[in-house]
């Protein structure tokens, strides 16, 4: 009997096209919606930290605990600087005042580090801060150093108006007694420079200042303070040293506690025309102060003895997805330190003409998802 043959089937050319065809579509589905889900988990673990973080030092803030030694401590922050780019780092810090302890009026004022005495971003010298100030007539502000290592140099400088003879001994009386009783170092000395064309005297005549012992002009709008080297009112400094030292006012970073940085996902944006990179607590109370880059106080103003505040500006962090036109903002409010975030669509664009209650986004206006409207959706 003759055995039967066994025909295999197979698919034809056409139909391999086809079946291949129809597996790439769905691969590239499968695939582009499985990125855009991995890009949306990694920016909600991102806005979980930063709240976490935020909220984190605020507490630290209030529930302050200072190192033996240590001066006081106006407040907790976080320092955004490093925030946007590819690192996608932040460090959170201690502000170390240059007083020993809570009770002048500096470390009372409604603006940390202000003296009321002198304008914001006025460099100055509290009286509390070693070194001489006002010496010799209310018409001289003397400068108070800050060293990178405050504890290796003891160096002071004099600069005095001499209406006196007796003004000007007793500026080298009282920095010689600091030397004697404060400093530490071996070497301690107190160099007396001529303050540079505030005033004369017929009584003394003190030596030309150097060039690096003239006095440094106030900062305007678009100059960063002489940080470093000036104590300048009411702005936050931006020296970070190893710890808090007295008579000078820096930042000590505190590592270990913060997440510090972000995972891998967007694109991260600081919001405004001038970003608010800093945001500190204040000691004890909790209230949150921001700055700029430079370490002006943004929402204060002063004029005189007078402090202003309007509270317009918020730090607004924005983080873009390259795989979608939703964006995420989370915006930290000064005063409270409330902490909003929202998804942002299309459906928040605001019209070009719109000139409140808006954020900015690569050019295009939004409505801003506020406070009011954080709590009302918890209300729907």
């Amino acid at each position: 009997m003759e055995k039967r043959k066994t025909r295999l089937h197979a698919f034809s050319l056409v139909e391999m096209l086809l079946v291949m065809g129809i597996l790439v579509i769905f691969g590239a589905f499968g695939t582009g919606g499985f990125l855009g889900f991995r890009e949306t988990m990694f920016v909600k673990e991102n806005v979980e930290v930063i709240k976490q973080d935020v909220l984190l030092a605020q507490q630290k803030s209030m529930l302050l605990e200072r190192e033996t030694g240590d001066s006081w401590i106006y407040g907790v922050g976080l320092d955004l600087t490093g925030i946007v780019g590819e690192d996608g780092t932040y460090k959170m810090f201690r502000w170390c005042s240059p007083f020993a302890d809570f009770g002048n009026s500096i470390t009372r004022s409604k603006l940390l580090g202000w003296d009321s005495t002198a304008n914001i971003g006025v460099p100055v010298t509290p009286e509390d801060v070693l070194g001489v100030s006002k010496v010799g007539g209310d018409n001289l502000i003397a400068f108070a150093p800050v060293p990178v290592d405050p504890i290796d140099s003891c160096v002071r400088s004099i600069r005095y108006c001499p209406t006196e003879t007796g003004a000007y001994q007793a500026a080298v009386q009282e920095c010689a007694d600091y030397c004697a009783t404060i400093c530490i170092a071996p070497e301690c000395t107190c160099t007396p420079v001529a303050d540079s064309g505030l005033c004369t005297t017929e009584d003394i005549d003190p030596p030309p200042p150097a060039d690096d012992d003239v006095l440094p002009p106030p900062p305007t709008e678009s100059e960063e303070p002489v940080v470093g080297t000036s104590y300048i009112n009411g702005y936050l400094p931006l020296t970070y040293t190893s710890s808090c030292a007295l008579g000078a006012t820096s930042l000590v970073e505190i590592t270990g506690e913060a997440a510090d940085r972000f995972v891998d996902a967007g694109t991260i944006q600081l919001l405004g025309a001038t970003p608010v990179k800093y945001v500190v607590f204040e000691a004890v109370t909790g209230k949150a102060f921001l700055y700029d880059g430079a370490g002006k106080p943004v929402n204060y103003s002063s004029s005189g003895s007078n402090l202003f505040y309007d509270g317009s500006t918020i730090l607004d962090i924005a983080i873009l997805r390259g795989r979608s036109s939703k964006f995420d903002v989370i915006s930290i409010y000064p005063s409270s330190g409330t902490v909003v975030h929202h998804v942002y669509t299309d459906a928040d664009k605001a019209p070009s003409s719109a000139t409140s209650g808006i954020i900015t986004v690569n050019s295009q206006k939004y409505f801003r998802f506020g406070v009011f409207d954080d709590i009302s959706s918890y209300r729907d």
